[in-house]
């Protein structure tokens, strides 16, 4: 025969139940089962018992029922229990290796029906992880190794909870907890204690109580909480029926107080204001009907009052006289706590609201929102990952290299592209992407005579090519086999043709020179080609893409293109003396440069390849960067893009 039987409920604990069974199994007292039972769960629990009942078959008994809640769960094990001794062990704790051997032995050493232990709050953090709260210690030892009317003190420090006690068989045989009721503990336990010979203690932390779960009840305030009352009613009747109620009368009627408060302190938990009123009408009914005289309680009187941890302590005993001023307490707060909600409330009906618009433009439009799924599915390149792409980009511009020379057409590397070609040989190390530019007329030609020619699965996405295009510059992209698709395309249902690396080839256009009229020319450029990108929510932040809305779902692609080509080109084919590069993400007074500094171009080596780049590049970079030359710190050396990669 076991020496202890351990039940153990189980209901959808699948995060927690390793812990506690591995609590359990690794006990250094030999000779006990442990009893599990599945009360219906719809998790991964049974997985997680099997697992252990297969590897621990001489130790573990483990039962499946329909879910009938944690009494009904506790009963069945009981009846299935063998041992000499039972104790419970909730399936979200987990206790000391050494718990249920110091009880035993305390318990077969002094001759005692039930043993307790001291128990350890711990709480789950944001992060599901188990941090230590505080101790609870018995508070006062010297009152145990009798029973409870020698000694009716073991009421008081011996607590309600099933879970930090072994009782002798003989001794909780008879005894089933209520099915279907709340703090059933509250119900049975002093009940079990009022049949015991002798009461004994351990004053160890030994069970480790975890809270912060969520659904708890000690963190929601529900109807349930009614079920105190029943309990309190429970142990009332049971001690009428054994004739020993008068006897015990001060320290029953403390307990009963006691667990009615602690209520209270639950009450300043998120629930009905309404609910939580009716509860402190029908605790303070209840406590007048059946102790009158509570208030003058000796035990109670003792107790340091903590009703409502917010007030100072002479509030608490005030607000313990008075059930007026507890209501009045819960009132004040849900008023102040009013505006705060209303706020929330907008605040959650405003994002509501703003969906369903968006889901609305996007019908219209005809444009499409990047799904939740691509967007969890996209990453941060590793540095292998990040070479890998970049070798193929190479590949890229040395196919426009080769059909730029071959037709004669200017082209310059720009942007980082440039910058990298100076300071590194070759891409900057966490940098992701190409960009080429070339002055206005070999830019055009450069369009026209890319779709004759076969390039080596490199396809050219512009306006002139691609009906539904969303910017002011080209972009030829790869669109063999390749594992990388960027988040922003990948997204882009209209645009599902375009997914693998490319290289951005920006058109230099003529200015005359910095002037109040190219900076006025310069935003228009800029709001028209935010409207484009609003148009397939390039714009990342809603707040950039909120006054762009209205107009990207009125004008078509074909309009705002043509608008932004009047502006581009308003200068095209006069005498000027400057280049301005007015795609670029930089303000058009880093992008304005004279044509001497461009030509004649030079040819320098990039990565394993030879490319262009303008004759005074470092006059370029300067004026774009400022000191080129120094790297940026090392938490902005990040790529500067997300991507979905394929294994």
């Amino acid at each position: 025969m076991p020496k202890v039987s351990i039940i153990v409920p189980v209901y959808n604990v699948g995060k927690f139940l390793p812990k506690c069974l591995d609590s359990l199994v690794n006990q250094t007292l030999k000779g006990i089962e442990i009893i599990i039972v599945n009360d219906g769960s719809t998790d991964n629990s049974q997985a997680i018992i099997d697992t252990y009942a297969a590897n621990y078959p001489e130790m573990i008994k483990a039962y499946t029922k329909k879910n009938g809640g944690l009494s009904d769960a506790r009963n069945f094990g009981m009846k299935k229990a063998t041992g000499d001794f039972l104790g419970f062990v909730d399936s979200d704790d987990f206790v000391d290796l050494t718990m249920f051997e110091k009880l035993y032995t305390r318990a077969v050493t002094t001759d005692s029906d039930v043993v307790v232990c001291a128990h350890d709050g711990v709480y789950l953090n944001n992060k599901n992880a188990i941090k230590r709260s505080k101790p609870f210690p018995i508070e006062n030892t010297k009152v145990f190794g009798a029973d409870i009317y020698t000694s009716p003190e073991i009421l008081e420090h011996a607590k309600s909870f099933a879970w930090n006690k072994i009782y002798k068989r003989e001794v909780i045989n008879g005894f089933e907890f209520p099915k279907g009721q709340l703090f059933e503990d509250s119900a049975v336990v002093y009940n079990i204690l009022a049949c015991a010979k002798k009461v004994e203690c351990v004053n160890e932390p030994l069970y480790f109580y975890v809270t912060g779960r969520a659904g708890a009840i000690t963190s929601t305030v529900n109807p349930g909480i009614f079920d105190i009352l029943k309990s309190c009613d429970s142990m009332i009747s049971y001690y009428k029926k054994i004739g020993k109620f008068e006897e015990l009368h001060e320290v029953l009627e403390s307990r009963c107080v006691r667990h009615i408060q602690m209520r209270f302190v639950i009450l300043k938990h998120k629930g009905s204001l309404k609910l939580k009123l009716r509860f402190i009408d029908k605790a303070f009914d209840y406590l007048e009907r059946n102790f009158p005289n509570w208030r003058n309680n000796k035990y109670h009187l003792k107790r340091r009052a903590d009703v409502l941890c917010s007030h100072p302590v002479s509030d608490f005993q005030k607000a313990r006289e008075s059930r007026k001023l507890l209501k009045r307490y819960f009132i004040n707060k849900y008023i102040s706590d009013l505006p705060q909600r209303i706020q929330s409330k907008i605040k959650r009906t405003s994002k509501k609201v703003s969906a369903l618009f968006t889901r609305i433009y996007c019908r219209l439009a005809g444009v499409p929102i990047i799904p939740q799924s691509v967007k969890n599915a996209a990453k941060e390149l590793s540095r292998p990952e990040l070479r890998e792409l970049q070798l193929l980009t190479v590949d890229i511009l040395k196919t426009i290299a080769e059909f730029c020379d071959k037709h004669n057409l200017r082209y310059y590397l720009a942007e980082g592209s440039l910058l990298g070609a100076v300071r590194h040989g070759g891409f900057i190390p966490w940098d992701d992407d190409m960009d080429i530019a070339m002055p206005r007329e070999d830019y055009e030609k450069f369009i026209k005579l890319w779709g004759k020619d076969t390039h080596d699965q490199c396809r050219l996405f512009c306006p002139e090519t691609y009906p539904k295009y969303y910017l002011p510059f080209a972009k030829v992209i790869f669109m063999g086999k390749c594992r990388f698709s960027s988040l922003i395309r990948a997204g882009l249902r209209s645009m599902n043709e375009i997914k693998g690396p490319g290289i951005d080839v920006f058109p230099l256009d003529d200015v005359s020179d910095l002037s109040f009229e190219l900076l006025n020319r310069a935003g228009k450029i800029r709001k028209y080609r935010n409207i484009l990108l609003t148009k397939v929510f390039y714009l990342k932040n809603p707040k950039k893409r909120k006054p762009y809305r209205f107009a990207a779902a009125l004008q078509s692609y074909g309009a705002l293109h043509q608008k932004l080509n009047s502006l581009l080109k308003a200068e095209h084919g006069k005498e000027t003396d400057y280049y301005v590069n007015f795609a670029s993400a930089y303000n058009v007074t880093r992008e304005i440069f004279k044509k001497d500094c461009f030509e004649p171009a030079k040819e320098v080596e990039f990565e394993h390849i030879k490319v262009k780049i303008p004759c005074k590049a470092e006059e370029i970079l300067s004026r774009t960067y400022g000191d080129f030359m120094t790297p940026p710190p090392k938490n902005m050396q990040v790529c500067p893009h997300m991507y979905i990669v394929k294994k």
